[in-house]
């Protein structure tokens, strides 16, 4: 706790095993609360420092924490779906929530304390009758995450935002958006390179896809309007069998299929449905021509594209949502990770599985080595966690990025030298610290950090090729694109797009909100 006036730490509150989530603190200003990441909230009194109760509260991450206004009613909201309303003076529990199909963001009880909106990753906000524990309400509109909301002081109206980039008003009693404001982005999250190296497929939020030409530097395909949100890619090269068959971009996305696109067309080629309105990750096995796609609720669908139509090779739930996929080359084993911070290693032949656990907070990615000796990880615990895939064990936990790791990547010799790929990796990660690291291997030691990226560093993936193993790609919140050749660290290449009204000078204009304004700059304008 901070003397805001002396800029001093006054009392440090220690008790969580886990990192946390979330805070709130009681209108008397007496009391406080916390969420953990491991799903346990606590009530502390600020003048003593004690830990008045814990209660495991939720099943995964405790997100969002809310004191009502009279200080009586404590709610919590957590990513295993579901809103808890707690009396603080005892601990108790005194409702379950369930309604939401996806985390629970954000909530906020209404001046009066009766009433309760939840923000959802389920694209929806609700409204909660605290009395009865019913809801009243499901306010439908955004594409993307609900991810904040806060009622308006009179009580009759909300405001909520989203990260399909819109902010809208609601009106309590009749549900109807009233105004939406409409935002702009361009991030970009996932990436990925085709086979030969020549291109590289980019997602994000603020668009949908993007082919770009990595010698041109150019964007050649900008398509995908069915998509919202894209939250992971992978090529498709042409299997051994059919090497005549058309390459494929596999997208995860908000939608309750897994989509095959044509990247030389921007043609939708099939849509493989999953049952689930939000995939988050997929993988492509190019030996057996197998690729797996996983959900936000931990289904996991390996589709064998050599039947046509494809079909369902093999099925699972992994607890937590899945974050990522990698199958391991050559190999017979899919490594899962998400939000249980439990690495999963499927056995393609006997569908047998292990448990790799280590890492103190959910998992953001996983790479095989191209050996498929090595597996790596990266958490929002900042660390990357190296493993033996024969022994399960933990070789190396590498530590310096100061906030999460956001994905991990294995490369090849970074120095030139003419030798297999898979004698010689190098190890990549990236992280919302604005940096990637480069790893030694052989020492655990960073032999490198690449700056350049001015916003969190989302994606990294090293080029297939086997005649440019050294250029790393990367992708960022910054709406750029970068190329790096990990030899020298130096960045070669930045892709970018102009914006809508990139340059354009607009002089003269009358009647422009500084809203519009502002809107019109983000868009490259000159105002």
């Amino acid at each position: 706790m901070w003397d805001l006036n002396t800029a001093t730490c006054v009392r440090t509150f220690s008790g969580h095993a886990m990192a946390i989530k979330s805070i709130d603190l009681a209108p008397d200003g007496n009391q406080f609360a916390t969420g953990g990441t491991d799903g346990v909230l606590k009530l502390w009194q600020i003048e003593t420092g004690e830990c008045l109760w814990t209660r495991l509260a939720h099943q995964n991450e405790l997100g969002t924490i809310h004191f009502s206004p009279d200080g009586k009613t404590l709610a919590s909201g957590s990513y295993d779906s579901t809103i808890k309303i707690w009396d603080p003076a005892t601990g108790n529990c005194l409702l379950t929530l369930t309604g939401h199909h996806a985390p629970a963001i954000q909530i906020k009880i209404n001046p009066q304390g009766t009433q309760l909106i939840s923000a959802g990753a389920d694209r929806v906000v609700k409204l909660w009758d605290l009395v009865t524990g019913t809801c009243l309400k499901t306010l439908s509109g955004h594409t993307g995450w609900a991810t904040g909301l806060d009622w308006i002081a009179d009580g009759k109206t909300i405001v909520s935002v989203s990260l399909d980039r819109t902010i809208r008003i609601w009106q309590v009693s009749t549900g109807q958006c009233l105004r939406t404001i409409q935002g702009y982005g361009r991030e970009i999250r996932p990436i990925c390179w085709n086979r030969s190296g020549s291109r590289i497929a980019a997602g994000g939020g603020g668009y949908n896809a993007r082919i770009w030409d990595v010698e041109r530097a150019i964007c050649v395909h900008d398509f995908w309007a069915t998509i919202t949100w894209v939250w992971s890619l992978v090529y498709i090269s042409p299997p051994d069998s059919d090497p005549l068959a058309p390459e494929l971009v596999a997208c995860a996305s908000y939608s309750p299929a897994t989509e095959l696109w044509n990247p030389q067309t921007g043609i939708l080629d099939r849509s493989l449905p999953e049952g689930d309105n939000m995939m988050t990750a997929v993988a492509y096995h190019h030996g057996k021509n197998w690729l797996a796609s996983g959900s936000f609720t931990g289904k996991l669908s390996i589709w064998d594209l050599n039947s046509n139509p494809p079909v369902v090779a093999i099925t699972g739930i992994y607890g937590g949502g899945i974050w990522s996929l990698s199958f391991q080359p050559q190999g017979n084993l899919l490594a899962i990770c998400g939000a249980d911070r439990t690495i999963h290693l499927l056995d393609l032949d006997s569908r047998e599985h292990r448990q790799l656990a280590g890492h103190e907070a959910s998992l953001n990615s996983v790479s095989f080595s191209p050996n498929g000796q090595l597996l790596a990880s990266g958490s929002l615990d900042r660390t990357v966690k190296v493993w033996n895939v024969a022994t399960g064990e933990c070789s190396m936990t590498l530590s310096g990025h100061t906030e999460q790791v956001a994905s991990v990547a294995f490369g090849g010799d970074a120095v030139g030298v003419a030798s297999p790929l898979e004698h010689n990796p190098i190890l990549a990660s990236c992280s919302s610290d604005r940096t990637i690291k480069l790893w030694d291997l052989s020492t655990g030691i960073c032999t490198a950090t690449l700056t350049g990226h001015t916003d969190r560093v989302e994606s990294i993936a090293f080029c297939p090729n086997p005649a440019t193993p050294y250029l790393l790609a990367s992708g960022s919140y910054d709406e750029t694109l970068k190329i790096w050749d990990v030899r020298t660290g130096v960045c070669v290449k930045t892709l970018t797009l102009d914006r809508l009204y990139e340059g354009m000078k607009i002089s003269g204009a009358k009647g422009l909100t500084t809203a519009q304004k502002m809107a019109l700059e983000l868009l490259g304008a000159l105002v």
